[in-house]
């Protein structure tokens, strides 16, 4: 026994009155902290390889993220700047 779909194109105009445009975006930005976003490692740049990681940086097994306080405020900002939801 197969079952099928049966689907029918709309117009423009009848899509509109059915359905609710939703549009988001998705930014990535560097911000300006003195420590990563997860870690207290520095991020000064020029730094030599490798010098500014930590076992949460690597992703060790044990390692707990804390979240940088000063970049989540930072975040919020820009969120409230730009009038975002």
């Amino acid at each position: 026994m197969s079952t099928t779909a049966k689907t029918a194109l709309v117009g423009f105009d009848e899509a509109l009155t059915r359905y609710d445009p939703v549009m988001g975006l998705e930014v990535h930005v560097e911000l300006n902290t003195a420590t990563k976003m997860f870690c207290g490692c520095a991020t000064a740049f020029g730094a030599e390889p490798n010098t500014q990681v930590c076992p949460v940086c690597l992703g060790l097994p044990g390692a707990l993220p804390v979240v940088n306080a000063k970049a989540v405020e930072s975040a919020i900002r820009i969120g409230l700047a730009l009038n975002c939801e």
